[in-house]
């Protein structure tokens, strides 16, 4: 069957290799553009999952996290230029259409509480059977991803990368202009934790080991040379640029501009430790 596949969202501005991206088993509507495909990728690296509905003969895409339902991408969202299709939880009973009582002003309330541009936002009124229903779709993908993470409180962590240029990996490739954020490459930081593991290189802890019962690596990937500040793309070696830090040491190395160094930090925690000759809890 002929599938038209839409123009994508900003996941898409760097030309390369792309990484592996599975269309969930059951869709069966239009081709998913690779911005639909990485977002349901990353998305699955915090939890997320992506399934066909069995209601609409597998042509809509269903976002879960722990049962329920927050977004979906259909035929009707990506047709729009959207990528993503809001599912409310805000009050009263979850749904794809905004509460009543906001849908006059739904932009402005979304706006304010995601502190997000409108021009990334559409809205679709339903018609025939759906006919005073309003729905909200997402435009921009990394929007997508920050606000699905916010509403089951998590955020988005340097760990969202997504391209690789003449077989090095990219970083800096631009991803929001209005805010100047920069992505960052999952392959380089899938190789940073390959080599280096997840034991905190400033205070050695690995948060695995440290709380009993903890299900999942817990660990942040810091970049020792800043990007942030230069325009363009260059090119990491992992190895060299990229080092497997807790968030407390990570919180610390970032708490002033410019940021500590590694070494500054190590320093900072054998200081502590040495106060009044008694060994302080690290991390």
């Amino acid at each position: 069957m002929a599938k038209h596949k839409y123009p994508s969202s900003e996941f898409e501005l760097q030309e390369g290799p792309p990484m592996p991206k599975v269309t969930p088993v059951g869709y069966d509507g239009i081709d998913l553009s690779e911005s639909v495909l990485t977002l349901i990728q990353i998305l699955g690296r915090y939890g997320f999952t992506a399934a066909a509905s069995t209601g609409f003969a597998g042509k809509t895409i269903n976002l879960m996290y722990n049962g329920s339902r927050c977004g979906y991408i259909n035929s009707t969202v990506l047709a729009k230029g959207a990528i993503l299709g809001y599912h409310f939880t805000w009050s009263g009973r979850p749904n794809n259409a905004c509460p009543p009582e906001i849908s006059d002003r739904l932009l402005e309330e979304f706006s304010k509480r995601y502190r997000c541009d409108p021009h990334d936002l559409e809205i679709h009124h339903g018609t025939g059977s759906n006919a005073g229903r309003t729905n909200l779709h997402i435009r921009n993908a990394t929007l997508a991803l920050r606000v699905l993470l916010q509403d089951v409180g998590q955020s988005l962590d340097d760990s969202v990368t997504l391209a690789k240029v003449n077989g090095g990996y990219v970083e800096g490739a631009v991803r929001d202009v209005s805010m100047q954020s920069y992505e960052r490459s999952a392959s380089a930081r899938l190789a940073c934790l390959d080599h280096y593991g997840y034991d905190c290189v400033v205070c050695g802890k690995n948060l695995r080991r440290l709380y009993r019962g903890l299900q999942v690596e817990l660990i942040h990937v810091h970049h020792e040379h800043p990007f942030a500040q230069k325009a363009g793309q260059r090119e990491t070696d992992p190895l060299r640029d990229l080092k497997p830090v807790c968030p407390n040491c990570h919180g610390v190395i970032h708490s002033r501009s410019p940021a500590y160094s590694i070494e500054d930090v190590r320093t900072m925690l054998h200081d502590a430790s040495c106060v009044g000759g008694q060994s302080v809890l690290k991390c």
